[in-house]
């Protein structure tokens, strides 16, 4: 597909043209089929056989591009460059310089310098040139093409092409991290952002931790998604199980407009590093319907740190079921840290609790606590919404410097309806 262009260039005619094109494969033909008839149903036709795609509304012909199309973040930009000498006669000293320019970036896709140039460039001759380059930014792209040559005469020419195409963002990654006591959890959902709606299909997500987190996978079919030709050549799909089974291993496919979800669990390998902001970051690999590929990486993962105070209050024993509108106890250590020693008071702030209320005494005294010391205390809590939970709203008084001690992310727990 020949790409739109801007010319800088003398007045003069020239006696080289450029053409670049965008190298880009063909799409299916699509169509909408007329179905009347139960049997005419695409659930009922194997899936292996070519017939059956023009039930699913695909022909087996191919549709050349007649646009320039979409480039999304992540694939490879692939550009063939044409130079032609279509005058009377040769020129010499011929060099061609391709930069890819953003807001950001500039990057030489190809260059033929002076130092070593096409020393003489025949009539009628042309040549051919392919350049690949990954997407790493959205946004507005301008590949910039310069030819300098010299004419038959000596007199030296030189032009200047633009070429400006827009690169779109296919996938977004949001990300929440919650702070349990079995570990530190991520939760990633991934969107299908195309427009118009393109499908994609997602070959691996995973993370790239720090060095001192190992990662658990945490989802049903892990990091590697089977491949539907290995799905295709291990089973006939010729009976409706065989089909359901197929559709269930099938899970890589993310409708335009789609999200899926992706859950992952970061252990630290010394317990005393758990206390690290940056995680590290989540890699997106996906392919478009007829395979180019392309992949997405997400900024640094970070959460909130729980800051070194003079008190802290860390929770140690958590019942592993949490049922709705039913009391339960959390045994947490109260830690000072400090120099001085400590007068303590419980307070408990419903105003600012959300699913997770307090079930107990608010004001109550916890006593004494030397320097250095730690004390165990048991909150009794009511869940009153279902899901993931915050426990939060807790103070803690020094009641010989009348100074608070907030404590509002002491853990998440999950809360059964």
């Amino acid at each position: 597909v020949e790409m739109a262009t801007k010319v800088a260039e003398s007045k003069e005619a020239q006696s080289l043209t450029l053409k670049v094109m965008r190298l880009a494969k063909p799409s299916f033909q699509v169509s909408l089929p007329v179905l009347s008839e139960s049997t005419d149903l695409p659930g009922i036709l194997p899936l292996e056989q070519p017939s059956s795609l023009e039930a699913l509304g695909i022909s087996e012909f191919l549709t050349l591009p007649h646009n320039f199309g979409t480039i999304f973040l992540g694939e490879t930009f692939t550009s063939y460059l044409s130079l032609h000498n279509h005058s009377l006669y040769d020129v010499k000293d011929v060099t061609l310089k391709a930069e890819l320019q953003t807001t950001n970036l500039k990057a030489c896709l190809l260059e033929i310098a002076s130092g070593a140039p096409i020393a003489t460039f025949r009539s009628g001759d042309s040549q051919d040139y392919v350049v690949h380059h990954q997407v790493k930014e959205s946004g507005i792209h301008i590949l910039v093409c310069t030819v300098n040559y010299s004419k038959h005469d000596g007199e030296k020419k030189f032009f200047r092409k633009y070429f400006k195409f827009q690169v779109a963002v296919p996938l977004t990654v949001k990300t929440q991290i919650h702070d349990l006591q079995q570990g530190i959890f991520l939760e990633a959902s991934v969107s299908n952002v195309t427009v118009p709606p393109t499908p994609l299909f997602i070959d691996q997500v995973k993370i790239e931790p720090l060095p001192i987190f190992n990662i658990v996978d945490l989802n049903n079919n892990g990091n590697a998604l089977s491949p539907i030709s290995e799905e295709i050549s291990n089973s006939n799909l010729r009976t409706s199980m065989d089909r359901e089974k197929f559709l269930e291993n099938s899970t890589a496919y993310i409708k335009g407009g789609d999200t899926r979800l992706y859950l992952f669990r970061f252990d630290p390998k010394n317990p005393q590093q758990k206390n690290v902001g940056v995680l590290g970051r989540l890699e997106v690999s996906w392919r478009s319907q007829l395979g180019d590929a392309g992949k997405i990486t997400s900024a640094p993962i970070e959460r909130k740190l729980v800051n070194q105070s003079e008190l802290d209050l860390i929770p140690k024993e958590i019942p592993k079921e949490i049922r709705l509108e039913m009391p339960f106890t959390v045994k947490c250590e109260l830690t000072n840290r400090s120099e001085r020693e400590m007068d303590l008071k419980l307070l408990m702030h419903s105003i600012r609790m959300t699913g997770i209320q307090s079930n107990g005494i608010s004001g109550q005294s916890l006593g004494s606590l030397l320097a250095g010391n730690s004390t165990t205390i048991n909150l009794t809590l009511l869940p009153t919404k279902p899901g993931v939970q915050k426990i939060t709203g807790i103070t803690v008084v020094d009641e010989k410097t009348d100074r608070g001690y907030d404590f509002n992310d002491v853990v998440d727990v999950f809360v059964e309806a």
